[in-house]
Order: C-alpha cells, then sequence, then structure tokens
C-alpha cells in the first residue's frame, strides 16, 4: 500500500464513522486489509489535518481562498479597451 492509498482511506474512514482513537483507526484500516503503525497513523492524522473532535476525527474546514473573481471584477472593472499601442 502506498501513502496516499493509506491516507485516502483513513480520509473514507473518517468521513463514514466516529473514530474517536488513533487504536479504532488502526483497527478498521486491518479491517479493510491496510496495516498501519501508531507512528505512521500519527503522521497521516497531522498530514491531513484532522482534529479530533467530540464526534471523532474530522477533516479541518479549509481556509476561506478570499472573494470570488467575479466579485471582485464586478466591483473594480467598469470597462475595457483596447490599447492603441503599435510596436510596429
Amino acid at each position: 500500500m502506498n501513502k496516499s492509498y493509506r491516507q485516502g482511506q483513513i480520509l473514507e474512514l473518517v468521513r463514514g464513522c466516529a473514530i474517536h482513537t488513533q487504536e479504532e483507526l488502526a483497527q478498521a484500516l486491518q479491517h479493510i486489509g491496510i496495516p498501519a503503525t501508531q507512528v505512521t497513523l500519527s503522521r497521516d492524522i497531522r498530514e491531513l489535518q484532522l482534529a479530533k473532535t467530540p464526534d471523532g476525527y474530522r477533516p479541518l474546514a479549509p481556509e476561506p481562498a478570499g472573494p470570488d473573481f467575479a466579485l471582485v471584477a464586478a466591483e473594480f472593472i467598469h470597462d475595457i479597451r483596447l490599447a492603441q499601442n503599435c510596436w510596429c
């Protein structure tokens, strides 16, 4: 198993059911045929930015990326004209 596959399976597991401990996560992975040590799971949890909540591990909400381009364009662009600069 490669790392990206294992991490994808971890995300599916934590999104699909309540997993409260790394031991539960290791057992769930073992059940689907993916062996993982506690050290590996700790690293994966950190890299996947999972947070431990009362409902189990959950992905952190993504940071807002900023305003939508269409909104900014509508607010600041009033007119577009072709420049008459010719370097010929």
